[in-house]
């Protein structure tokens, strides 16, 4: 019985000091700043304007589509959502899509990092 005890308590003790791991140090502000581009991002919500969404985010570079575009934070272009619109499409030209500033959104990613694209 004191064997297997002595044993016990052994492993206890030994498994107390392994190590934890690296010490990670937080970045107060920059938490909070990143919390704050999140919190710009959640405002963007189905049924939006295109023209609302455009005032408040800059569009990425690059090539993309009418209906589903990137869009980056006015603080930090490498964070992006990606909004998907309802577009109207054009009977006079076979159907083709049509961008128009009363687009309505009817998705939004969730936010997420990315290099920025330049034109």
């Amino acid at each position: 019985m004191k064997i297997m005890l002595v044993s016990a308590l052994a492993s206890v003790l030994g498994l107390s000091l392994l190590p934890t791991g690296p010490k990670v140090q937080i970045n107060e502000a920059g938490s909070a700043w990143a919390a704050r581009c999140l919190a710009d991002f959640q405002t963007v919500k189905p049924g939006m304007t295109r023209l609302e969404v455009e005032r408040q985010f800059p569009m990425d570079g690059g090539m993309h589509g009418m209906a589903l575009v990137p869009y980056t934070h006015p603080s930090c272009r490498m964070f992006k959502i990606d909004v998907e619109f309802e577009c109207q499409h054009d009977k006079a030209d076979m159907g083709r899509l049509v961008k128009g500033p009363d687009d309505k959104v009817i998705r939004v990613s969730k936010p997420y990092l990315e290099a920025a694209c330049y034109d």
